[in-house]
């Protein structure tokens, strides 16, 4: 069956912001007519305009949270083509796979299976 809404995933930090945007929009673009795709590049935070002094780890960390909770609140996550090279993405996928959401887009049966093992190390190693 196909999911009703569709969480994008992939690198943000580090970007420019055309070439992020860029690279979610083509995304949503291609999936729009699947589901009800959840793009959180393009959703901001509702206090951000009054964040002046706020270090840039704890703007990510606000943005992950909240991404986290979009993302728990949707049936599938799509993986864009560089979601190796982002934290951002890494905890979300992790995040899919705990909570049973389908993993689908640029991603192998053998990239799960090893986001599955570390995972395992990690619970090994808390």
């Amino acid at each position: 069956p196909f999911p009703k809404s569709i969480y994008l995933s992939g690198k943000i930090t580090g970007l420019s912001l055309i070439e992020a945007s860029q690279k979610f929009s083509e995304a949503e673009r291609i999936l729009v007519d699947v589901a009800k795709v959840i793009n959180p590049y393009e959703i901001g935070l509702p206090d951000e305009h009054r964040w002046e002094g706020v270090s840039e780890k704890e703007r990510w960390e606000r943005h992950m949270d909240r991404d986290l909770d979009l993302l728990r609140n949707c049936d599938c996550i799509y993986m864009l083509d560089n979601w190796k090279e982002s934290t951002g993405a890494i905890i979300e996928i992790k995040e899919a796979i705990s909570h049973n959401i389908q993993v689908v887009g640029h991603v192998t049966n053998d990239d799960i299976a090893e986001i599955q093992k570390i995972m395992l190390f990690e619970a090994l190693h808390r």
